[in-house]
């Protein structure tokens, strides 16, 4: 008997040994499993990359708008390229399909401005393919009125840069002169045509028939749209409310062309112009609105830069559309250029993924 109860005690320990063992393997395992996680994704960390879709709807479109106006490309004894780009594919370097560029507004205001922005200019980072200048290239806060040399000392600064500079136009060299007619003559007369006139390039920028302040390009499969989009005093209500719609169908054609279509070249949109939304100006937004909102689902990235207001604003779901973002510069001299970046590669769908800036105070 005693040496029965010997070998059942020898083999319960054994089996004790053995469920020992295997339960140090199994949280060995588990630990080990733990360490070999491959890490969270992006989407996986911020849920919002996801929130590019259809949003819920709070208003009803507006009515169809006529057909848009004709197109016309500046006539310039400088070669440019097609706008036509290689096609998208997967295995695009982002390299490829990245645009950086750089934005100034609101400048020059002043004798000591003059000095700031040139020195901006001429020194503009390497980085940037181009520069944009989203308007007001005088203070107008005394009203007085437009003279040439204003328009002629802006433009003899911007050709300092050794990029392409695209000229927008603003309220204090227009509408808010006393001469708002001969101010926009002048304008015209200095601006017209500016990066073709004054620089070599392949960007093959296109105007509007009628408006040749409204401007467009396609470049590494962003869509660049400037706009005459002011603030200040409204001189014609009529003349302003038919701008504004026709900026609209304008931008919207050019979506349609450039980025729904089967023959699209594009896939993020970048419109710039010099007032930010308020209610003078619902035309345009409202309009733009609806659209990205009813028709586009919130499926293109769209950016929005001005000036004007002379405050830093950074704005996601504008008009809460989570495929809009605005951003205003607090403009002037005083403010280092701001530098933009796009990221146009297929599979792109959030603003925060396709448009990034740096921001130097």
């Amino acid at each position: 008997m005693a040496r029965i109860n010997r070998r059942l005690i020898r083999s319960l320990v054994i089996g004790l040994a053995i469920l020992a063992s295997m339960i140090v393997q199994v949280h060995a395992d588990d630990h080990n499993s733990v360490e070999h996680l491959e890490p969270m994704s992006e989407l996986e960390r911020d849920p919002r990359k996801l929130r590019c879709g259809p949003t819920k709807k709070r208003h009803s479109p507006l009515s169809t708008f006529a057909p848009p106006a004709s197109t016309t490309s500046f006539s310039t004894p400088l070669t440019t390229t097609s706008t036509t780009t290689a096609p998208d594919t997967t295995t695009s370097t982002t390299s490829d399909l990245t645009t950086t560029f750089c934005v100034v507004a609101d400048a020059p205001y002043r004798h000591s401005e003059y000095l700031e922005l040139l020195d901006q200019v001429q020194n503009m980072d390497d980085e940037c393919e181009f520069v944009a200048h989203l308007g007001d290239i005088r203070s107008a806060r005394n009203y007085d009125t437009c003279v040439k040399e204003t328009y002629t000392n802006a433009s003899f600064i911007m050709k300092k840069s050794h990029k392409p500079v695209l000229m927008m136009l603003g309220d204090n060299e227009w509408n808010d002169c006393p001469n708002h007619e001969e101010a926009l003559e002048l304008w015209h007369d200095e601006f017209d045509g500016f990066p073709n006139k004054h620089w070599s390039h392949d960007f093959n920028i296109t105007s509007q028939q009628d408006r040749a302040e409204n401007m467009y390009f396609v470049h590494k499969r962003t869509l660049f749209v400037t706009l005459n989009i002011v603030g200040g005093r409204i001189v014609n209500q009529t003349e302003w409310d038919d701008r504004l719609t026709k900026n609209f169908e304008w931008t919207k054609s050019l979506i349609e062309r450039h980025v729904r279509s089967k023959q699209s070249d594009a896939n993020v949109v970048i419109i710039m112009a010099h007032a930010t939304n308020n209610p003078k100006h619902w035309r345009f937004f409202h309009a733009m609105r609806d659209y990205i909102d009813f028709e586009l689902m919130n499926s293109i990235p769209i950016l929005y830069l001005n000036g004007d207001v002379h405050s830093w604003n950074e704005q996601f779901d504008y008009f809460e559309q989570p495929s809009w973002k605005r951003i205003t510069l607090m403009g002037n001299a005083r403010e280092k250029p701001l530098k933009v970046t796009v990221d146009a590669r297929s599979g792109v769908n959030t603003v925060e993924e396709a448009f990034s800036h740096v921001r130097y105070y």
